[in-house]
């Protein structure tokens, strides 16, 4: 079998997972548009609404960083250096721990002290966002970990374990916002623990791989460099620059939309997004995948898989 035959059989064979990766953030919105619409009402509607730039925002980091040390760890791992793989690794783990942390308290302290106010005139539906603001700070850091972890679980070839932390996410999400929304009657404070829940059991079941030590990729905070840092940062924020469009539109059309339109228009605005947002997986997961096979490329200084790829991507991909 031919390089390019092989190098399609696997594109397509990843595909799939890290599709699977981007459907979760997919069907946990529209898990949390249902509880919010159903038993809640136009007010936890406009929550999602206002706080979907901010989700935007996050994922943008989430990107960066995992396209920036996914480049440098396939091109040490394509030059058969361990050592370096595990350096930028742990230099990932120790950027998203302390990003994600510091931006869920500065959501907290913006929350607690009205800052939001600013765009939000009405006292009950500020009330209800910086109560969502306090429940969806919680899964922060388990959001931009569990994207990382997802990301080398798969250069580890343990997509079974990434599935199983896929579902397990959904299913922690639905089951906890009934618990915290129905049952408890929590509000919009509920509805964004639930959402915290179900991240924090995505992040949690891939760990457990880590923590096994089966891993290849060692955690040590030690190994933590500012060079790094900023290597991977450099290489990782062209992907991440689409997220940061999105995040400056999504707020523009929020103040549009409650200038003109209301409350209610951002309601169904956010109702739409949940909806569309099944579809966008497929183009960021190929360029996932396309990221990865770059990397291995680049590190085995092989010309002619890196115009293979290009070739899947343009011609099959786009098909």
């Amino acid at each position: 079998m031919s390089d390019y035959k092989l190098l399609t059989r696997l594109y397509f064979r990843l595909l799939p997972y890290q599709v699977l990766l981007l459907v979760i953030n997919a069907a946990n919105c529209i898990v949390d548009s249902l509880y919010a619409s159903n038993f809640i009402g136009k007010t936890a509607m406009s929550a999602i609404g206002f706080y979907s730039p901010l989700n935007h925002f996050l994922f943008s980091v989430s990107i960066m960083l995992v396209s920036g040390s996914q480049l440098l760890v396939g091109k040490a791992l394509g030059q058969i250096n361990k050592e370096a793989a595990r350096r930028y690794f742990s230099v990932d783990i120790c950027l998203s721990i302390g990003i994600s942390v510091l931006t869920a308290l500065l959501l907290i302290l913006a929350a607690a002290s009205g800052v939001f106010g600013i765009f939000v005139k009405d006292p009950v539906e500020l009330s209800a966002l910086n109560r969502y603001i306090y429940g969806q700070s919680a899964g922060i850091p388990a959001l931009v970990l569990g994207q990382q972890f997802f990301a080398f679980l798969s250069m580890e070839n343990q997509t079974k374990r990434t599935m199983i932390a896929s579902f397990c996410c959904i299913i922690s999400n639905t089951l906890m916002n009934y618990i915290f929304v129905v049952v408890l009657k929590m509000g919009t404070l509920g509805l964004g623990l639930g959402s915290s829940s179900g991240l924090w059991t995505f992040c949690l079941v891939m760990a457990v791989y880590y923590f096994s030590g089966r891993s290849d990729f060692v955690f040590s905070p030690k190994l933590f460099s500012w060079k790094d840092s900023f290597e991977i940062m450099k290489l990782g924020y062209p992907g991440a620059i689409s997220r940061f469009v999105e995040m400056f539109r999504s707020f523009i059309i929020n103040i549009l939309i409650i200038q003109y339109v209301g409350s209610v228009g951002l309601s169904a605005f956010a109702a739409v997004n949940a909806v569309m947002a099944v579809f966008w997986p497929i183009p960021f997961g190929m360029m996932a995948v396309t990221r990865m096979l770059v990397s291995i490329s680049l590190g085995e200084e092989d010309r002619k898989s890196l115009v293979d790829i290009m070739k899947i991507v343009m011609t099959r991909g786009l098909a």
